[in-house]
C-alpha cells in the first residue's frame, strides 16, 4: 500500500498532464466539427437552380431569371413511328408563388408547372394533326402530361417522349387490315390451316421466315403457300418490307393478281420479310367459308394510311408453236390457208395461248398532311402460255 501511494505521488503530475492533453484534444475536435457545420453553405436547389449562394430575399429574382432562360432553351419532343412533334413549352405555366412558398432549404425542390384545360385541348388537337385521331384516342393523355410536368419540374433541358409508352392496353390489339383468300379448292386445306394456325407472331425489328415459323407443323407445301399469300395480301397495307419469295409457274386459282407465293420446303422456297418497328404484330387466321380464309393484321395503330397498287409493267407476247403433220388431224377444224411462192400451208389452231406479263406491286403511304410517298415492293412474272398450231404443208409444183 505504501509503495502504491509513493508511486502515485511521484507520477501525479504526469497523469494530470495526460488528462489535460486528452481534454484539450476533445475540445479542439468538437470546436472543429461545430465550426465546420456552421460554415457549410446551404444545399438548397430548385430544379437545376442552385440557391445555396443566395439569400432567401434573392430567391424570387434568381428563380424568375433562370426559369425564363430554361423555358426558352428547353427542347421537348413527342415521337411515334418516325413522326416528331416539338412541344411548345409555353403551353405550361410556371407557378412562381406556389413554387417559392413550398421551397424547403437544404433540399432538392421541384419547380411547379401547370397546364390549363384550354391548353390541354390545344395540345391534344395538335397531336391529332400530327399522329392522327386513331392514335391519340388510344393514348393516356393524363399519364403523358403528368410525366411532362415532372420533367419540367426537374428542369430537364432535353426530353423525347415515345407515344407507345403511354398507350392504353387496347392499343396493342388494334385491327389494322383484313383480307380474304378465296377459291381454295380442297376443304381439307381450309380446315387444316384453320385448325393448326390461329395466330402468327411477327417479332419487333426482326426478319420473318415462314418456314422457320411454321415449317415444323403438319402442313404441306400447298397449305403453306396459301398461308403465305394470305399474309402477303394483308401486309400490303402495313409498314413491313423486304418481301422475298418464289412464284408458281402457273398462278393457282386462289392466288389473286399480284400475289403468287410458292413454298417448297425441300427446295428452300420460303416467304420472308422484315419488320423494322420496335413493336410486335400478329396475323390471325379464321375460316370464313369452306373455300376461304380471313387474315387479320393486329398491332399498334399507324400514323399514316397505307394502300397498294398493281401496275402492268411489261407484256410478254405468247410464243407461237407449229407442229407439222402429214395432214390436219381434225377435218372439221377451222383451217387457215397461207400461200407463199413455194408452198401452201394449211394451219389449224390446237391450243390458244395467252400473253405473259410482269406486274409491279407498289405501296403508297399518306400522312395526315396529305403527303403521299410510294415504294415499289416487288414484281411478279406471269409467264406466257404458247399458242399451238397444227399445220400441213404442200409444196407448189407437186404434192
Amino acid at each position: 500500500m505504501k509503495n502504491f501511494i509513493s508511486y502515485f505521488k511521484r507520477n501525479i503530475y504526469f497523469m494530470v498532464s495526460i488528462i489535460t492533453v486528452i481534454i484539450a484534444s476533445l475540445f479542439a475536435i468538437t470546436m472543429f466539427i461545430v465550426n465546420d457545420i456552421s460554415n457549410q453553405p446551404a444545399q438548397t436547389t430548385l430544379g437545376s437552380i442552385y440557391l445555396g449562394g443566395h439569400e432567401s430575399s434573392q430567391y424570387s429574382s434568381v428563380v424568375t431569371n433562370e426559369i425564363n432562360m430554361f423555358v426558352t432553351q428547353a427542347n421537348y419532343e413527342i415521337e411515334y413511328q418516325d413522326e416528331i412533334y416539338v412541344l411548345p413549352i409555353d403551353l405550361y405555366k410556371f407557378e412562381k408563388d406556389e413554387t417559392l412558398n413550398s421551397l424547403v432549404d437544404d433540399q432538392k425542390n421541384q419547380v411547379i408547372f401547370s397546364m390549363s384545360d384550354e391548353n390541354k385541348i390545344i395540345l391534344e388537337t395538335e397531336l391529332e394533326s400530327i399522329f392522327s385521331s386513331k392514335v391519340i384516342n388510344l393514348l393516356d393523355m393524363d399519364k403523358l402530361n403528368d410525366q411532362i410536368l415532372t420533367d419540367l419540374g426537374q428542369m430537364l433541358s432535353r426530353k423525347q417522349y415515345h407515344l407507345d409508352a403511354y398507350f392504353i392496353d387496347l392499343a396493342y390489339e388494334t385491327e389494322l387490315n383484313k383480307e380474304n383468300i378465296s377459291l381454295i379448292p380442297l376443304l381439307e386445306d381450309t380446315n387444316k390451316i384453320a385448325a393448326n394456325v390461329q395466330s402468327i407472331e411477327i417479332l419487333p425489328k426482326s426478319q420473318f421466315s415462314l418456314i422457320e415459323t411454321l415449317g415444323m407443323m403438319d402442313l404441306n407445301n400447298e397449305q403453306l403457300s396459301i398461308i403465305a399469300n394470305g399474309m402477303l395480301k394483308v401486309l400490303m397495307k402495313s409498314h413491313m418490307n423486304g418481301f422475298t419469295f418464289e412464284t408458281y409457274p402457273e398462278s393457282p386459282v386462289w392466288a389473286p393478281n399480284g400475289f403468287n407465293v410458292r413454298i417448297l420446303k425441300v427446295n428452300g422456297y420460303d416467304f420472308t420479310f422484315f419488320n423494322p418497328y420496335d413493336f410486335g404484330y400478329k396475323i390471325e387466321i379464321d375460316k370464313l367459308t369452306d373455300s376461304s380464309l380471313t387474315f387479320t393484321l393486329i398491332g399498334v395503330p399507324y400514323v399514316v394510311s397505307y394502300d397498294f397498287t398493281i401496275t402492268l409493267k411489261t407484256i410478254i407476247p405468247s410464243e407461237q408453236i407449229y407442229i407439222t403433220k402429214d395432214a390436219i388431224s381434225d377435218p372439221l377444224a377451222d383451217v387457215i390457208i397461207i400461200e407463199t411462192e413455194t408452198e401452201t400451208i394449211y394451219r389449224a389452231l390446237q391450243t390458244l395461248g395467252s400473253d405473259g406479263k410482269i406486274v409491279d406491286v407498289t405501296r403508297t403511304s399518306t400522312n395526315n398532311e396529305g403527303i403521299t410517298t410510294s415504294l415499289k415492293l416487288y414484281d411478279v412474272l406471269y409467264p406466257d402460255e404458247p399458242t399451238i398450231y397444227e399445220q400441213y404443208i404442200v409444196e407448189k409444183g407437186g404434192a
